[in-house]
């Protein structure tokens, strides 16, 4: 497998975030209670533990007024990170290892409309250990002991990969940085066939 990694930063930045949710606020109640529900599925997910994508709901809907009429971006993050279809497609070409996708409804805020574009929950699966984490530019978690997050910013940053590394699968996440997760050099090259890099929050490690 090709040595060269790249960190998605999309669960970490709100640049990647798009307002469909799976539980709309109108029953603050429920919201809560779904929220409650799903937490434990977010924090496996951080934490690159593999669990039966079919927990995830599988509807999704607009959380804003107005109708929703664009075209969606190859990926978003909400909650979970959202796979446009093409994108989904490529994935599934390469090695996933536990890394699972979980076909999602979306609909408009009135709940019954559908929104006639595919997307796919991605449940990343998988752990390794990857960055030097002394030679990268991460920040200390404030709430999670011994654990690191990405920099507010990650333009101009340095990330390096420990030494010896070497990728079980395409998609992966390190245990010990939160809100982010790595792709292979050979996924990401058939990513960049339909969009640009920052389209991905792709971030270069050396």
């Amino acid at each position: 497998m090709n040595s060269k990694i790249w960190i998605c930063e999309a669960p970490h930045s709100t640049e990647y975030q798009l307002p469909f949710m799976s539980f709309l606020r109108t029953d603050r109640a429920k919201f809560m209670q779904h929220l409650q529900a799903i937490q434990p599925l977010q924090q496996a997910n951080d934490l690159g533990l593999p669990f039966d994508a079919e927990l995830i709901p599988d509807k999704l809907y607009w959380g804003r007024k107005g109708r929703f009429e664009k075209e969606l971006p190859p990926l978003f993050h909400n909650a979970f990170t959202y796979l446009r279809a093409d994108v989904a497609g490529i994935f599934r070409k390469y090695a996933m290892g536990q890394g699972r996708l979980r076909e999602i409804e979306l609909f408009q805020n009135d709940t019954t409309t559908p929104v006639n574009q595919k997307v796919f929950a991605l449940v990343v699966g998988n752990a390794q250990e990857t960055l030097d984490y002394v030679a990268s530019d991460l920040e200390v978690h404030r709430n999670q002991a011994g654990r690191f997050i990405l920099p507010l910013s990650t333009q101009g940053k340095t990330f390096m990969v420990r030494s010896g590394f070497e990728a079980a699968a395409d998609i992966w996440v390190d245990p010990y940085v939160s809100e982010g997760f790595f792709l292979s050099d050979r996924l990401v090259q058939a990513l960049l066939d339909i969009a640009n890099p920052n389209a991905y929050g792709l971030v270069p490690v050396s």
